[in-house]
């Protein structure tokens, strides 16, 4: 049992399954170490395809090096562990160094069972030491959540950036929290729309512009804007908005 926990939670404006895409495969890897190169010189892997029993084999750029092992890949509660196997902090007193990266997924509106189009990415770092050292507390000290923090921020620059429309840019863009419109009757037009292929085209703009309240609509988004809005609802019709 690990005698030692930190943990990092930041706030992420995308969707829960974006950031599990990243963070549950050898995706991480890749990104740390071409958007890092002050801190990861370079991430193989040497076994395994990025599934549970893959072996990474990991240079720092301080010039220490590990090999860490993906023990845990839950993709219904978005969990990963990842434990150094061998080099790293097990030279330098710990019997155990594992990290664990959870994707959580906030609900909208209190009560509200939707999920939002925002989720949290939370890092745990469990440590033990070994029995034979004699400074405990010193082997403990090496331990540090700062390097996921800046992983974790690196990460959410370069979600939000693949993200086109967070919901704070989209809310921002259309002054939306001035008008005080609530888009779920909209958003069920356009998801509804876009789930016919076919209708793909300028009729289906007529059956939005005649729907009930559509002045509103219309006078805060351009016929471009809608064309786009009805492209993209399928991101859109897992977000809840209430302006």
């Amino acid at each position: 049992m690990a005698i030692g926990k930190v943990w990092h939670e930041l706030e992420v404006e995308v969707p829960a399954s974006e950031a599990w895409e990243l963070f549950s495969t050898l995706a991480l890897a890749r990104f740390v170490e071409q958007q890092l190169p002050d801190m990861i010189e370079k991430a193989e892997a040497i076994h395994g395809d990025g599934g549970v029993g893959t072996i990474v084999h990991v240079k720092f750029a301080s010039g220490a090096e590990h090999k860490e092992k993906f023990t845990k890949i839950d993709n219904e509660t978005r969990v990963k562990e990842v434990e150094v196997i061998e080099g790293g902090f097990l030279d330098f007193g710990l019997s155990l160094y594992r990290v664990r990266f959870e994707i959580i997924e906030k609900l909208g509106a209190a009560g509200d069972s939707e999920p939002s189009c925002c989720c949290i990415i939370k890092t745990t770092v469990e440590y033990d030491v070994k029995e034979e050292t004699s400074d405990a507390s010193n082997a403990s000290s090496l331990v540090s959540i700062e390097p996921f923090v800046t992983i974790a921020e690196a990460a959410k620059i370069h979600l939000m950036k693949n993200n086109l429309y967070s919901i704070k840019q989209f809310r921002e863009h259309h002054q939306l929290m001035q008008c005080q419109i609530n888009l779920d009757p909209y958003l069920k037009i356009l998801s509804a729309l876009i789930s016919v292929s076919s209708w793909m085209n300028c009729s289906s703009l007529k059956i939005l512009f005649v729907s009930s309240d559509s002045e509103i609509l219309r006078s805060k988004f351009s016929n471009l804007e809608l064309i786009l809005l009805m492209a993209y609802s399928k991101w859109f019709s897992q977000v809840r908005y209430d302006a």
